[in-house]
């Protein structure tokens, strides 16, 4: 939860920066869509979201993102980024246009579980409506909850930014850690095309689907 002086530093940083885009990184799980089984929490039940561990592990409430998410969405070109769900993912809040994504885990598994409803557009546990625009999980290789295949799931997430344009570029790419540098990414999201990217990737094995923003 931020406290008073760090929101009003952020937010005189998200009014006054000139950057036509912007990454953010340290603040987890604003969006509630990741769930948990019994074993993260002190009893037998499997209280899946009701125990919120989604928002009470980075200290959140629905409150307190809201106002960030508020915030984040006054401007465009903002996205935001963490790694604590151990699952690769890339957001969309249809109503702010931020992009939030997550990636990982590198060297171990069993990330955070999809809540019930979990796909392409949904709603997250405090009723925001997202698009989800790429998933990499241990269990699932698209936002349809379809199947993973290949290899292990170990990810980490490629972010291009080009401020350029009059309309600024962005590339969000997850790439698994035996993938070569020229391989298509096992999930990405171009929110316009780039320039200097390679036209002519090598399909990796075990490839997911990917989509454009």
């Amino acid at each position: 939860m931020l406290d008073e002086e760090q929101f009003a530093w952020l937010q005189e940083v998200i009014r006054t920066d000139s950057s036509p885009l912007i990454c953010l990184t340290g603040i987890n799980g604003l969006h509630t869509v990741w769930t948990s089984g019994k074993k993260y929490s002190n009893t037998e039940d499997d209280f899946r979201q009701r125990d919120r561990v989604a928002a009470d592990y980075a200290g959140w409430v629905a409150a307190g993102s809201d106002g960030v998410i508020e915030l984040l969405g006054s401007r465009d070109g903002i996205v935001s980024v963490y790694d604590d769900v151990h699952n690769g993912a890339i957001l969309k809040n249809t109503k702010h246009r931020l992009y939030e994504c997550s990636f990982g885990p590198i060297g171990r598994t069993e990330g955070r579980a999809a809540i019930s409803g979990f796909g392409p557009a949904m709603k997250d546990y405090d009723g925001r409506d997202m698009l989800v625009k790429a998933l990499y999980h241990m269990a699932y290789g698209t936002p349809e909850l379809q199947p993973r295949t290949g290899p292990m799931y170990w990810n980490f997430m490629e972010m291009e930014f080009d401020p350029r344009k009059v309309d600024p570029a962005f590339g969000l790419r997850i790439r698994n850690l035996v993938d070569e540098p020229i391989a298509e990414p096992r999930m990405f999201c171009d929110r316009y095309c780039i320039p200097d990217r390679p036209s002519a990737h090598q399909p990796a094995s075990g490839t997911e689907t990917g989509s454009e923003c």
